[in-house]
């Protein structure tokens, strides 16, 4: 993750300078558009490691490769419908309703098409990642992110001497990447797990219960797609695309930290969910609580530094600095934050079985970020209010979890609070006096800002050692050290 962290942000300072402000302000509008439609992608993800994960524990209820049949044959269908919608209202709106700069419509359409191709593909790799992830076979993501990277790289620099048009030349070689990426998941997960055949008989049982399933997971990250893209295009309609490549800026940088505690939770969800259905709620209990501490404390320790020095950074990272781009990545940063605290919770929920009224209540709140946030920009606010609008919805979806995780589980949500919530934000509070302290202290230069950063970097792992572990997390990460020295 170290190494895909300074490639991502080399490829993308590369991408920005070769492709220009406008030109990737318009990638990530159009191609974000298209990503609309991935919500299915994620929801039917979710529902298939779910379900093959329950599986895996409990094979008197399910079997894996039925479980495999039955989804590609939902996703199939899927993309069909979605071809039809993208190529029909989708036009209609990118030719009526976006801000496109002169002479860019063509190039436009083209992105247009080749990001629906990629959306495609990208469905018919859920089942095979979905097998990996709950086969717990992580370092298959290890090795394949890698290779993913390097192909990216390659193409940062592909359009920097390539003399046709940048971003056409962009949209082709990102559907060649994720076509190759999903045939190596294919060949990984057939020669090392197991050959799963598409051919044969959907059971129409387990179909229905994936759709019902999959149905209340797409209405929450439905809404939830409609509030990221809906701000894409409510930044596009009031400030035009400079501010929506401001926005990709912030977006890439919080994807490569984020990517730290994904990457740990899509480890330890597989494990929740067995532990739930063996029947082991302590077990439970516990993965969820470490869990939301661990994945806090990756991202607040690698996000901390990077929040106090976003300008200075930007500036090294990039040729030309959109607007605004330096405070959206620490407000993106933020809420963020509270999304991946909030995961692990989601997995519990999920693990039951009982997802129609918190799918429900999340879709209400993310909903109401869409016109608050139209409202704020029409009365003249910046588009920094619409990332403050999300922080605190991501805030109200938090404790919605919690309420649901206490109903469905039996795990107290007040025990949750003071085993993991005071612990984070005593962490928060005692790093940002710090910061403060500093701040105050130092002179305003960028070599003091570095020696800062740095400070914060190291004060941030030693006070979530100190303040966010228990007295046996401690010692097991004591005794692991000494083992390895």
């Amino acid at each position: 993750m170290a190494l895909l962290m300074v490639v991502s942000f080399y490829t993308s300072r590369v991408i920005l300078k070769n492709l220009g402000i406008s030109d990737f302000g318009l990638y990530n509008v159009v191609a974000g558009f298209i990503t609309m439609f991935g919500f299915i992608q994620g929801s039917m993800a979710n529902s298939i490691q779910r379900f093959i994960s329950y599986a895996i524990r409990r094979p008197d209820e399910y079997d894996v490769e039925t479980i495999f049949r039955a989804s590609m044959r939902i996703l199939i269908i899927l993309s069909l419908a979605i071809l039809v919608l993208a190529e029909t209202a989708g036009c209609w709106f990118l030719y009526n309703k976006m801000t496109i700069p002169p002479g860019r419509m063509d190039a436009v359409l083209w992105v247009f098409q080749l990001s629906l191709l990629q959306l495609i593909v990208l469905f018919l790799s859920v089942p095979y990642t979905a097998i990996i992830v709950s086969y717990e076979k992580m370092g298959a993501f290890a090795y394949i992110s890698i290779l993913e990277a390097i192909c990216k790289l390659a193409i940062a620099f592909l359009i920097g001497i390539c003399t046709v048009d940048k971003l056409v030349l962009y949209a082709i070689l990102m559907l060649t990447v994720q076509t190759l990426i999903r045939i190596t998941y294919t060949i990984y997960c057939n020669r090392n797990i197991s050959k799963m055949k598409i051919r044969g008989r959907c059971d129409i049982t387990v179909a229905r219960q994936l759709l019902g399933y999959t149905g209340w997971n797409t209405t929450s990250l439905c809404s939830e797609v409609i509030q990221v893209q809906g701000i894409n295009i409510l930044l596009n309609l009031f400030f035009g695309p400079l501010v929506n490549a401001a926005r990709g800026i912030a977006m890439q940088v919080m994807g490569v930290v984020r990517n730290f505690s994904v990457n740990f939770l899509m480890a330890v969800n597989p494990q929740i969910i067995k532990s739930y259905a063996s029947g082991d709620t302590a077990y439970t209990e516990k993965l969820v609580f470490k869990s939301s501490r661990f994945s806090f404390i990756l991202m607040f320790c690698i996000s901390s530094p990077i929040m106090l020095i976003t300008d200075d950074l930007l500036k090294i990272w990039l040729v030309e600095v959109p607007p605004y781009a330096g405070d959206f990545v620490k407000l993106i940063i933020c809420a963020t934050i509270i999304n991946i605290i909030t995961d692990p919770i989601k997995t519990a929920i999920s693990a039951t079985g009982k997802v129609k009224y918190i799918n429900i209540y999340i879709s209400v709140i993310l909903l109401m970020m869409m016109p608050l946030s139209y409202l704020f920009l029409k009365t003249g606010y910046n588009g920094r209010i619409v990332f403050i609008l999300q922080g605190i919805a991501n805030f109200c979806i938090l404790f919605t979890s919690l309420v649901y995780l206490t109903k469905y589980t039996g795990i107290s949500k007040a025990k949750y609070c003071k085993d993991v919530l005071t612990r984070i934000l005593s962490i928060i509070i005692i790093v940002t006096l710090f910061a403060l302290t500093m701040t105050m202290l130092l002179p305003d230069t960028t070599g003091y800002r570095a020696l800062e950063a740095t400070c914060i970097l190291v004060t941030s792992i030693i006070v979530s050692f100190l303040v966010g572990m228990t007295n046996k997390e401690k010692d097991f990460i004591i005794q692991f050290i000494k083992k390895k020295l």
